[in-house]
């Protein structure tokens, strides 16, 4: 039995390449994590010895939420989305599939088999702490990014997860956004949601003093602290904006993708006008 996103993973990696992409796989202790590396369209002299900058995408830790990993192996989709970053001289890291374990079951499985690797670690879980036991994509993918801000300065963050544990509803968890970017990335989303056959879920809800359309249970909390995950390690490594994307669980794919695409191109909207 192979996880269902596989399929779309491997499939999305030749369809990155015909893109302009450049995949490869980071490698070591048995795994093969999938990279695309989007360069950009344009690049820019740098001035007094800053770096250039970079944007990241992560997705595929946890193979119960399958909507992430299809979204980033579709760049018909995505491609214009980053086209902003990538016109602005920013390159882009994709990281499509990172947990290898969870591909030897379906994702309607128990969870801890999709979650976890064989030894009982979280795949969101040990980024940045050096001496604990995480599963070895965690390490690669880890090492993968620190040798990249070497040369790149990174500027944004995002990371593709579904709520499973409120299912059908939306929402996203932010860190290292300005208070103004809070209402600019509302704003944008409820923009883009609305242009899209999905506007019609139910409900509304005000959080920091922002209306939210749609059927959310929460949507922006800013400065999260969620521990040893990527999401709280990328803050405090970079100190850009990092957000937590998380798709409603439980909506059909084609919902779920479009949430996550919409949440995805409102972040580099207000991400960009800030730069």
């Amino acid at each position: 039995m192979v996880n269902e996103v596989y399929r779309s993973v491997f499939s999305g990696l030749d369809d990155w390449r015909s893109s302009g992409g450049q995949v490869s796989l980071i490698n070591g202790r048995d795994r093969s994590v999938p990279r695309v590396w989007l360069p950009p369209i344009k690049t820019y002299s740098m001035v007094n010895n800053h770096r250039h900058q970079l944007a990241l995408i992560l997705t595929g830790q946890h193979l119960e939420e399958t909507s992430g990993p299809v979204l980033l192996s579709r760049p018909d989709a995505v491609l214009p989305i980053l086209t902003p970053l990538l016109s602005a001289g920013i390159a882009c890291a994709l990281y499509p599939l990172i947990n290898h374990h969870g591909l030897n079951f379906a994702s309607t499985d128990d969870p801890i088999k999709l979650r976890h690797d064989e030894s009982g670690h979280n795949y969101n879980s040990g980024w940045g702490a050096t001496k604990a036991s995480r599963p070895a994509e965690v390490a690669l993918v880890e090492a993968d990014i620190r040798s990249l801000q070497c040369f790149y300065k990174i500027i944004l963050a995002v990371t593709i997860h579904e709520d499973s544990t409120s299912p059908n509803y939306g929402y996203a968890w932010v860190n290292n956004f300005p208070d103004h970017g809070h209402g600019q990335l509302v704003s944008r989303f409820n923009h883009l949601w609305g242009k899209t056959h999905l506007s019609d879920l139910s409900g509304q809800v005000v959080s920091d003093g922002h209306s939210v359309i749609g059927r959310f249970e929460k949507f922006l909390m800013v400065d999260f602290s969620d521990g040893d995950s990527v999401e709280n390690w990328l803050a405090d490594l970079s100190g850009a904006p990092v957000i937590c994307v998380e798709s409603p669980y439980g909506e059909p794919l084609e919902t779920r993708i479009n949430f996550g695409l919409a949440m995805l191109a409102a972040a580099i909207g207000t991400v960009v006008d800030r730069s």
